[in-house]
């Protein structure tokens, strides 16, 4: 079966429209193609737009909010002090999965060390426990 697009007006086939409604099987009147074309730019056009919708949706906080506990944190991670880098420069936004409330700015690597062990203190002090005890001269925790 096919069906014209409204936007670039060719002819395509059924399944190269996004369903919009996915009790009736309603098919969208632009194509898959067009749609991701529309939304790239967008994202592309309003990068902040993007951005402040993600950080409202995601953690309930805004661009502004987030610039704010940037700048408070000297642009570094709350847990390591290095700044993001490469790809990921922006800092992520470390949450309570449990309440949802916001934390602080973590570097990619700090943010996935607490997601991969899930928040669990206990957990990272085995973890600690386990280095001290393979490690040649082990730092004292309180220097």
């Amino acid at each position: 079966m096919k069906k014209t697009c409204s936007k670039c007006r060719q002819e395509k086939f059924i399944d190269e429209f996004y369903v919009r409604n996915k009790v009736s099987m309603v098919r969208q009147c632009v194509c898959k193609e067009c749609t991701k074309a529309r939304v790239k730019k967008r994202h592309r056009d309003n990068p902040d737009r993007t951005r402040n919708n993600d950080l409202r949706r995601n953690y309930g906080i805004s661009l502004s909010d987030h610039a704010t506990m940037y700048e408070a944190q000297g642009g570094k991670c709350a847990c390591c002090g290095k700044p993001g880098d490469g790809r990921w420069a922006k800092l992520c936004v470390d949450h309570c999965h449990s309440s949802g409330k916001v934390r602080d700015l973590l570097c990619r690597n700090c943010n996935m060390v607490l997601g991969q062990v899930k928040d669990d203190p206990q957990l990272l002090l085995s973890l600690v426990a386990y280095l001290n005890k393979h490690t040649v001269n082990p730092p004292k925790l309180n220097e």
